[in-house]
C-alpha cells in the first residue's frame, strides 16, 4: 500500500514590491535635485557682491520699504542712476525683493538660499518639459541634459549674483509659458490658453529679454508635437498681444527710460563704428559664446572693453566664428523638415544668443554669463544628442550595463569637470573685494574692471584706517593692532591708485577715474596732484558732484579758502541735501568768524537731511567748536535715535549723564550701549 506523499505547504505568497512609487518614477530627477543643490550650496554663505545693491540695500528705495511699495514698484523704474534718472521695468523682481525684505530684511544668505531655490524650481520644471519633448523613455538622455546645463560653469552668475534673480524669474516665466502651452494643445482646455500668456507677461516683467519665446515657443511646438503650423502660427498671437501691451503701458505710464550707455561699457555706442566693425565684433561675440559653452574659461564679472575687443573683418576670428556660425544654422535649415533634435538645439541656441550679439541691439557689458541662460538648454541639448549619434546608440536603449555606457562616461567626465569649476567659481563670488580680486588676473585691459577693484580696494582703505584709528585710543597694549592695521590702509591706498591710474590709461576719457585717482594723492596729503586729477575729470564732467567735492576739499587743503568755498557751493547748487558740503561750508563761514551763517548751514542740511545721521553729528560737532554744550548735547542725541547701534557714542552719553548725576538717562543709555553689543 502506498503511502500518502505529505503534501508541501503551500507558501505564503510575498507582497509585490511597488515598482511604481513616486520615487522610483523620479529617482533621476530627486538625484539631479540632490546633484545641483550639492554644486550651489557654498554660495549660500556668501555675501552681497557685484551689483547686487540694485535691489537689496538702499540703492532701491522702493524695496526697503516692503510690501507696501508693492504698487509703487509697478508704476517706477526698476533702477536708478546715480542722478536719480529711472531705467529698465522688471517690477516682478522688485516686489520678489520687496516681499522678502518684509519678512527677511536685508539679508545677504538669505536672498542666496532664495536664488538656489528658484533655481531647484527651474531644474524640475526643465525637467518635465524635456521628458514632454523627448519622451519618458530618454529618461537617462533627459537627466544628462538636465545636468550639464544645470551645473555648467556659465551658471554660476545667475545662481550667485543676488541680482541675477531677474534671470532667474525670466526664465521661470518663460518656460512654463512653454509647459502651458502644450498643456492647451494636448488637453484642449480653455483655461490652459490663458495661463501660458500670463506666464509669458510674468517672464517679460521679470526681464524683456524673455521676448525672445514669442518664437521659441512655436518652435518648440513644431518639433515636438503634431500640431497642425496655423494653429502653431496662432499660438504667438497671445504672446505678441502681451509684448504689445506690455511696450504701450510702459509708454503711458512710467517715466522716460534715461540710462546712457558708457563709452566703457559698449563702444559700439559711444563710438562712430562702421558697419564693418559693427558685425565682425557681433560675430567675435557669438564666437566667444560658443567657446565658453565648450571651455568655459576663464570666467569674469566684466566682459566690457577692452578685454573684448572691437574688430573688423580682417580679424581670423570674427571669420571663424561666422563661418561656424552659418555652418550651424545650414544644417538646422536642412533637417528642418525632419524635425532633428540637434536642429532644434541649435536654432534655440542662436535665437536666444542672437539678441545679445550686439548686432540688433548694444548689450550692457557687450556680453555677460547671464545672456547664456536661456540658450544654453539648446547647446547642451544638440550636444547630449550629437554625443550619443557619435557612439551610434539610441538614447532609450541607454544602460550602465552595455557598451551604451561608454557615452556614460563622457557625460560624467564632463559633468565632474563642470561641477569642480562651478564650485570653484562659487567661491569667487563671496563678496565684491574677493570677486574683483580673483577676476582682476583676466581684466587688466578693462577699464571698468580695473574701476571696480579700486573702488573696493579704496573702501578697505577707509575700513583699515578707521580701525588703525579706534585701536590707537586702547594705548599702549594696541600697538602692534595700529601698526598692521595702518599698514593694510597704505597698501589699499596704493593699490587703489595702480588700479584708478590703469582705468584712465586704458580710458582717457574716463572722468570719474580721474577724479578717484586725484582722492588717491589726497589721502596721502598730496594736494596739488589731488587738485589737478579733479580738474582733469571735471574738464571732461562738468556736472560731477564727486570731482567738484574733491577740487573743493583740495583747494581748502592747499589754504585757498575762497576757492574752497566757491566749490563747495557749486557742490551744493549740484545736490542740495549733500551733508558733507553742507559741514565744510559751516567750517569755512564759522572760519571766517560767521557763526550765524555757519549755523544756518547746518541747520539747513538737518531739514533737508532730517533722518541722515551725519547731519545730527556734524551738527554736534559744531556746537562743540563754538562752545555751545546744550547744543552738543541735543545733536549727539538726535544722533543716537537715528543710529541706536553706536556703541561709542551710547557709552559717551552714559557717561557724560553719569557725571552730571542724571541717573534715569545714564541708566537709559547704558541699557543702549548693552543692546546694541548684543546686536553686533
Amino acid at each position: 500500500m502506498k503511502q500518502k506523499s505529505k503534501e508541501k505547504p503551500k507558501a505564503i505568497p510575498a507582497q509585490k514590491i511597488k515598482t511604481n512609487s513616486w520615487f522610483q518614477k523620479n529617482k533621476l530627477l530627486v538625484g539631479l535635485l540632490v546633484i545641483v543643490t550639492l554644486v550651489f550650496a557654498n554660495s549660500i554663505p556668501n555675501k552681497y557682491a557685484l551689483d547686487d545693491e540694485f535691489f537689496t540695500t538702499n540703492k532701491n528705495k522702493l524695496v526697503e520699504r516692503g510690501i507696501k511699495a508693492i504698487p509703487k514698484i509697478f508704476t517706477s523704474r526698476t533702477f536708478t542712476t546715480n542722478d536719480g534718472e529711472g531705467y529698465e521695468y522688471r517690477p516682478i523682481v522688485a516686489v520678489s525683493f520687496a516681499i522678502e525684505h518684509q519678512i527677511f530684511g536685508a539679508n545677504p544668505h538669505v536672498s542666496h538660499a532664495i536664488s538656489l531655490l528658484l533655481y531647484l524650481l527651474i531644474a524640475v520644471l526643465l525637467y518635465r518639459l524635456l521628458q514632454k519633448w523627448l519622451g519618458g523613455e530618454n529618461e537617462w538622455l533627459i537627466f544628462f541634459i538636465a545636468l550639464l546645463f544645470l551645473i555648467h560653469p556659465l551658471r554660476t552668475e545667475v545662481v550667485d549674483n543676488i541680482k541675477s534673480r531677474d534671470e532667474l524669474l525670466s526664465i521661470l516665466g518663460s518656460l512654463s509659458c512653454v509647459w502651458f502651452a502644450f498643456r492647451f494643445f494636448e488637453t484642449g482646455k480653455w483655461y490652459y490658453a490663458l495661463i501660458y500668456p500670463i506666464c509669458f507677461l510674468l517672464g517679460v516683467l521679470s526681464k524683456h529679454s524673455s521676448v525672445t519665446y514669442l518664437v521659441l515657443v512655436p518652435l518648440t511646438l513644431y518639433f515636438f508635437t503634431k500640431v497642425d503650423y496655423k494653429k502653431i502660427l496662432l499660438s504667438a498671437v497671445p504672446l505678441l498681444a502681451v509684448v504689445v501691451l506690455v511696450s504701450v503701458l510702459q509708454r503711458a505710464t512710467l517715466p522716460h527710460a534715461t540710462r546712457h550707455m558708457l563709452l566703457l561699457e559698449n563702444p559700439l555706442v559711444g563710438m562712430k563704428m562702421t558697419l564693418i566693425e559693427r558685425t565682425a565684433t557681433a560675430s567675435y561675440v557669438m564666437g566667444r559664446y560658443l567657446w565658453l559653452h565648450i571651455v568655459p574659461h576663464p570666467l569674469v564679472y566684466y566682459y566690457g572693453f577692452k578685454f573684448v575687443p572691437i574688430v573688423n573683418w580682417a580679424s581670423v576670428l570674427p571669420i571663424a566664428s561666422l563661418l561656424i556660425h552659418l555652418a550651424l544654422f545650414a544644417y538646422a535649415l536642412l533637417n528642418f523638415k525632419k524635425k532633428d533634435p540637434i536642429a532644434f538645439g541649435i536654432l534655440f541656441y542662436l535665437i536666444n544668443m542672437a539678441a545679445f550679439s550686439n548686432l540688433l541691439k548694444p548689450a550692457p557689458g557687450l556680453m555677460a554669463e547671464r545672456f547664456t541662460f536661456s540658450a544654453s538648454i539648446g547647446f547642451v541639448l544638440a550636444f547630449c544628442f550629437l554625443v550619443f549619434r557619435y557612439f551610434k546608440i539610441e538614447p532609450s536603449a541607454f544602460s550602465w550595463n552595455s557598451d551604451s555606457k561608454k557615452a556614460g562616461y563622457v557625460f560624467s567626465g564632463v559633468a565632474f569637470l563642470f561641477a569642480c569649476i562651478s564650485i570653484s567659481r562659487n567661491a569667487d563670488w563671496k563678496d565684491k573685494l574677493t570677486l574683483y580680486q580673483h577676476d582682476m588676473q583676466y581684466l587688466s585691459e578693462s577699464s571698468k574692471g580695473n574701476m571696480m577693484y579700486a573702488n573696493a580696494t579704496l573702501t578697505l582703505f577707509h575700513e583699515n584706517t578707521n580701525r588703525a584709528v579706534q585701536f590707537s585710543q586702547g594705548g599702549n597694549t594696541m600697538r602692534d593692532s595700529v601698526r598692521y592695521y595702518a599698514g593694510e590702509a597704505k597698501r589699499n591706498l596704493m593699490l587703489a591708485q595702480e588700479h584708478f591710474r590703469a582705468a584712465t590709461e586704458i580710458t582717457p576719457t574716463y572722468s570719474i577715474a580721474l577724479i578717484n585717482l586725484g582722492s588717491t594723492y589726497y589721502f596721502q596729503n598730496k594736494f596739488a596732484e589731488a587738485l589737478h586729477y579733479s580738474q582733469e575729470g571735471l574738464k571732461l564732467d562738468p556736472d560731477s558732484k564727486e570731482g567738484v567735492y574733491n577740487s573743493a576739499m583740495a583747494y581748502n587743503s592747499l589754504g585757498k579758502k575762497d576757492s574752497a568755498e566757491m566749490f563747495f557751493k557749486r557742490v551744493l547748487e549740484i545736490n542740495a541735501d549733500d551733508v558733507n558740503a553742507h559741514d565744510q561750508l559751516g567750517k569755512c563761514t564759522l572760519a571766517k568768524g560767521d557763526t550765524a551763517t555757519a549755523t544756518k548751514y547746518y541747520m539747513d542740511c538737518i531739514k533737508l537731511n532730517p533722518k541722515v545721521e551725519n547731519a545730527y553729528v556734524n551738527a554736534a560737532q559744531f556746537f562743540l567748536r563754538i562752545r555751545n554744550q546744550q547744543g552738543a548735547l541735543q545733536y549727539t542725541e538726535m544722533a543716537a535715535q537715528i543710529n541706536p547701534r553706536n556703541i561709542t557714542r551710547m557709552k559717551n552719553l552714559a557717561i557724560y549723564y553719569q557725571q552730571q548725576g542724571n541717573t534715569q538717562k545714564a541708566n537709559y543709555y547704558f541699557q543702549k550701549m548693552n543692546e546694541a553689543e548684543m546686536r553686533k
